[in-house]
């Protein structure tokens, strides 16, 4: 039953982020996951209880992610890691597997207060663990630096011309370069 619950879960994340929550029905994450509409109801009430399930497994993936590099970095230079990861060609292109959060933040932000209580416990991780060995003027700045790299991520992908989005998360690594935490020229392209 569990086993069938993450499928379904795992397949909600790909639709979702490539359909959006309302492109994305709940026949279409079914089909995605291999199973039969029908038995989505013996796992989830409804979309919506579906949607902020999704949100936390993803912050809980995402901050797996996250630790997963974690002793080969400190302080600020794991930081500049992470935005560096987070705004890398690489990740722009892996929609389905990436953060949903620049695909998703509209539909989360008109969403039900479950999902946006799931997300704000994942961005409050996310925060603590990228402040966690940093003094407070720089605990203040993370804060900006995640909103804009996810901003810039978002409006990245949301243009036509791939040098245009490069420019935009470059613009995104400079502006990190004005808080002092220097990304520009270390992208993992």
């Amino acid at each position: 039953m569990q086993k069938t619950r993450q499928a379904i879960l795992d397949a909600a994340g790909r639709v979702f982020r490539r359909l959006g929550f309302h492109g994305g029905g709940v026949d279409a994450v079914m089909a995605e996951a291999g199973l039969t509409a029908g038995g989505f109801y013996a796992h989830f009430k409804n979309k919506d209880a579906l949607f902020s399930e999704f949100i936390r497994d993803g912050n809980e993936q995402l901050s797996k992610k996250r630790y997963a590099d974690r002793s080969r970095f400190t302080g600020r230079e794991w930081v500049l890691e992470s935005l560096r990861r987070y705004l890398s060609r690489v990740h722009f292109d892996d929609v389905e597997k990436g953060c949903f959060l620049p695909s998703l933040m509209s539909e989360i932000s008109r969403a039900g207060e479950d999902s946006k209580l799931a997300l704000e416990d994942g961005l409050n991780d996310w925060i603590q663990t990228l402040a966690s060995e940093l003094d407070e003027k720089d605990k203040t700045q993370v804060l900006a630096l995640i909103a804009m790299s996810v901003g810039g991520l978002a409006l990245s992908r949301c243009v036509n011309n791939q040098e245009f989005a490069d420019r935009i998360r470059e613009a995104c690594m400079d502006a990190a370069d004005e808080y002092g935490f220097t990304c520009k020229g270390k992208e993992n392209t």
